[in-house]
């Protein structure tokens, strides 16, 4: 299989700027590929908060030297096992 795509590479005629483009474009497309296999058994959730919260959100993860989303998930953690209680 990796011989077949280079010999169809190397006997496409294109233009080299196709060609580079084309190998550009793949790679960046690997690249997301592989960014999103590793993000398995997470899911994406997007948030509107007044900035005057987003300012303390990012002061809270900075002083905890932790990103926003694990801050966002120790604190629904810790809610949710007071919820249990």
């Amino acid at each position: 299989m990796y011989f077949a795509i280079y010999a169809a590479y190397d006997t496409w005629k294109a233009t080299t700027e196709t060609k580079r483009l084309f190998t550009i474009d793949f790679n960046r497309a690997w690249q997301q590929k592989k960014h999103r296999d590793s993000r398995q058994g997470k899911k994406a959730c997007s948030l509107v908060l007044h900035e005057d919260i987003k300012l303390k959100l990012d002061e809270l993860a900075k002083t905890r030297k932790v990103t926003l989303s694990q801050l966002v998930e120790q604190l629904i953690e810790k809610e949710h096992r007071l919820k249990d209680s």
